[in-house]
């Protein structure tokens, strides 16, 4: 094996095998991580709920208390919101035409839940949540 000046070596004489000069510098990989996740928006709701639901009698407590549960959907604009209202009353709150005020409930329960474009534009993708599972400090 036949050496030239420090940076031509040839392996084999006579063939163009060996290194190269390395004009743009020596050969590596760099890798940089500048992970930031920023995001700005705004949600501005404002609800306000006046109507009749009928409900259905779920359980007769022994005392003569009604356990009440209504539910409810709408949609709005591509949106769709369900109201659901739990709570106990006395028998002697249901009035001569078959109504109870939600003011007479007890252990009043109302859940709302809502889903469509509006909603779904405040969550986080699925590349966000994967970041923050990957990295959860």
């Amino acid at each position: 094996m036949a050496w030239a000046s420090g940076v031509d070596r040839v392996f084999h004489p006579g063939s163009k095998l060996g290194t190269d000069q390395l004009t743009n510098g020596q050969p590596g990989v760099k890798f940089d991580l500048n992970d930031k996740y920023e995001t700005e928006g705004e949600r501005e709701r404002e609800d306000k709920f006046t109507t009749r639901i009928t409900s259905e009698v779920i359980d007769v407590k022994p005392n003569g208390n009604l356990v009440l549960e209504a539910t409810m959907t709408q949609e709005h604009d591509e949106d769709e919101f369900t109201v659901t209202i739990t709570g106990t009353c006395r028998s002697e709150d249901v009035t001569a035409d078959n109504t109870v005020l939600s003011t007479q409930l007890a252990r009043l329960d109302v859940r709302d839940k809502s889903g469509g474009t509006l909603s779904n534009a405040s969550k986080k993708g699925w590349i966000p949540k994967a970041l923050d599972w990957l990295r959860p400090f």
